[in-house]
C-alpha cells in the first residue's frame, strides 16, 4: 500500500506538468505583458519605499510629543 501514493503522487505531477506545458504553448507569454508586469511591480515597489521613508520621521516625532507629555509630569513630582 504505501508503494501506491508515491505511484499517485508522481503520476499526478506529471500530468500538472504536462498541462502548464499544454498552456504554455497555447497562451504564449508576450513581452509587453511581462514589460508592463515589470513596470508596475516598479512603481509598485517604489510607492512602498517612498511610503517607508515618510513613516520613519513620523514615528520619531511621535516619540518625542509622548516625551514632552511624560516631562510635566515628572516635573509635578
Amino acid at each position: 500500500m504505501p508503494k501506491e501514493k508515491p505511484d499517485a503522487e508522481l503520476v499526478l505531477s506529471k500530468l500538472g506538468q504536462r498541462l502548464r506545458e499544454g498552456f504554455a504553448q497555447k497562451h504564449p507569454t508576450q513581452d509587453k505583458d511581462l514589460e508592463m508586469i515589470k513596470t508596475t511591480v516598479g512603481e509598485q515597489y517604489s510607492q512602498e519605499q517612498k511610503t517607508k521613508r515618510e513613516r520613519k520621521p513620523g514615528r520619531d516625532a511621535s516619540k518625542e510629543k509622548e516625551q514632552e507629555r511624560r516631562s510635566p509630569e515628572l516635573d509635578k513630582d
